[in-house]
C-alpha cells in the first residue's frame, strides 16, 4: 500500500484484500494515478465459503470498492467492522451476506448525501474561475514547447563541466565528471541522473528528473552563474554597422538592499540598466550599433586589436566606463522614483482600507496601522537608496 507508484501497469491482482476500505484505496491507487494511460483490471481471486470470498463481495456488491473511489473510507469501516470481523471468523456468513449487504448500501447513501450536503457549492464555484484555470494551462503549455530552457541548460551543462549524453529526443543522461563545483547543481548525484524537458515523459517515467526553469538544480546553478565573474567581461566584433567606431557596453544592476522582512523586491526586484557609449563617453544605447548588439550580431573580437592598442585602451577605457556609470546613475534614477511610487500607492491604499475599517468599529488595533506606517516608511527609505553596481562589460568594436 506504501512505497513506488506504478501507473505504468495496468492489471493489479489482490492475492490478500486488506480488511480495511482505506488501505484497497491506497494499493489501487498506486496504479490509479497521474500518468495512467488505461483503465485498470483488478483481479480478485479467493477461495469459496472462505473469509477472502466475503471481504471480496462485500468490497464489490456493497461498496462498489473496485469500480469507484471509495469517499468516508474510515467512516465505513467503523460501522460495520465487528460484524465483518464475526462472520469472518465464523465461517458460515452465506446466509447473513444479503442483510449485510443491503445495510451497508444504504449506509454508504447516506454517508453520500451527509458529505455532499456539507459541500459548500458558492466556495467551490468561486474558488474556480475558468478563464483563469485556462489561461494557466495554456501559460504552462506554451512554456513546455518552448525549447529556450533545453538550449540554455545545455550550454549551461557544457559551461561548468557536467557530461551531457543524448538518450533521445529531450532526454539527457547527466554525469558530473569535470563538474569544478558540487554546488552549482545539488542535487545530481555521482553516478549521473536521467532528465528530460518533456512532462507527460516525467510523469509516465519517476524515474526521469523534469527541468523547469523553477527547478532547485535550475536556479542554483542560473545563480552561481550570474553571481560569479565567469564572462563578465568580453572584447566583440560587430559587422554590419553603418560606421567604424570603438564603443563600450555597460550593464549595472540596481539592486535594493533591505531586510527581508519588508519584500522590497515586490517593488524593486534586480533591475538591469544598460547602456552604451562611445570612445568619447557619449551615450550611444539606442543607436544602429546597439540595436546590432542587441540582435546578437557580436562575434568574439579579433585579439590582435587588443595587443596593438593595449596602451591607449588602458587610457581610455576607465573614462568612458565611467562616464556609462554616470549615465546608468541617471536612468536608476528614474527607476528608483517609480518604484517608490508604486509602493507609496500600495500601502497608501491599505492604509485608507484600515482606517475605513476602523471607522466603521471593525476591531483594527491601532498597532497593525503603525507597523504598516513604519513598513511604508522603511521601504521608501531603502528603495530611494537602492545601489548600483557594475556587473558586466563588453568592449565593442563596430563596422571594421
Amino acid at each position: 500500500s506504501e512505497g513506488r507508484n506504478f501507473q505504468f501497469a495496468h492489471h493489479l491482482v489482490l492475492f490478500d484484500l486488506p480488511e480495511d476500505p482505506g488501505l484497497l484505496e491506497q494499493r489501487i491507487g498506486r496504479l490509479d494515478r497521474i500518468g495512467q494511460t488505461e483503465d485498470i483490471h483488478i483481479h480478485v481471486p479467493y477461495l469459496p465459503g472462505s473469509a477472502g470470498e466475503l471481504w471480496a463481495k462485500w468490497y464489490h456488491e456493497g461498496l462498489g470498492a473496485f469500480e469507484h473511489t471509495l469517499h468516508g473510507a474510515a467512516t465505513v469501516y467503523r460501522e460495520f467492522r465487528e460484524a465483518l470481523e464475526s462472520l469472518a471468523s465464523g465461517g458460515d456468513w452465506a446466509d447473513a451476506l444479503p442483510g449485510l449487504l443491503d445495510r451497508t448500501r444504504e449506509f454508504k447513501t447516506a454517508l453520500y448525501a451527509d458529505l455532499e450536503s456539507g459541500r459548500d457549492h458558492l466556495l467551490e464555484i468561486s474558488s474556480y474561475h475558468r478563464e483563469t484555470g485556462a489561461r494557466l494551462v495554456s501559460e504552462v503549455e506554451e512554456f513546455d514547447r518552448d525549447w529556450k530552457l533545453e538550449k540554455y541548460l545545455l550550454r549551461l551543462f557544457d559551461h561548468f563541466g557536467v557530461t551531457v549524453e543524448d538518450l533521445r529526443d529531450r532526454e539527457y543522461l547527466l554525469k558530473p565528471e569535470h563538474l569544478f563545483s558540487a554546488d552549482v547543481f545539488p542535487g545530481l548525484p555521482a553516478e549521473g541522473m536521467s532528465i528530460t524537458f518533456d512532462r507527460e515523459r516525467a510523469l509516465a517515467r519517476e524515474e526521469l528528473g523534469f527541468l523547469t526553469w523553477d527547478h532547485p538544480m535550475v536556479v542554483a546553478a542560473t545563480e552561481m552563474f550570474l553571481s560569479s565573474e565567469r564572462g563578465n567581461a568580453a572584447f566583440v566584433h560587430v559587422a554590419g554597422a553603418p560606421k567604424q567606431a570603438l564603443l563600450l557596453e555597460v550593464v549595472c544592476v540596481l539592486e535594493c538592499v533591505a531586510p527581508e522582512r519588508l519584500h522590497a523586491d515586490r517593488f524593486l526586484p534586480p533591475q538591469p540598466v544598460r547602456v552604451l557609449v562611445d570612445h568619447e563617453g557619449r551615450d550611444r544605447t539606442d543607436s544602429p550599433e546597439g540595436n546590432l548588439l542587441g540582435k546578437g550580431k557580436a562575434v568574439p573580437g579579433p585579439a590582435d586589436f587588443l595587443r596593438k592598442k593595449a596602451a591607449p585602451l588602458r587610457a581610455m577605457v576607465p573614462k568612458i566606463l565611467a562616464a556609462a556609470v554616470a549615465i546608468a546613475g541617471k536612468q536608476a534614477e528614474g527607476i528608483r522614483e517609480t518604484s517608490a511610487k508604486a509602493m507609496r500607492e500600495r500601502l497608501d491604499a491599505e492604509l485608507e482600507r484600515l482606517e475605513k475599517l476602523r471607522a466603521m468599529n471593525h476591531p483594527v488595533p491601532e498597532s497593525e496601522i503603525a507597523a504598516l506606517t513604519g513598513e511604508r516608511a522603511e521601504l521608501e527609505e531603502h528603495l530611494l537608496e537602492a545601489r548600483l553596481r557594475v556587473d558586466s562589460v563588453r568592449l565593442v568594436l563596430a563596422g571594421v
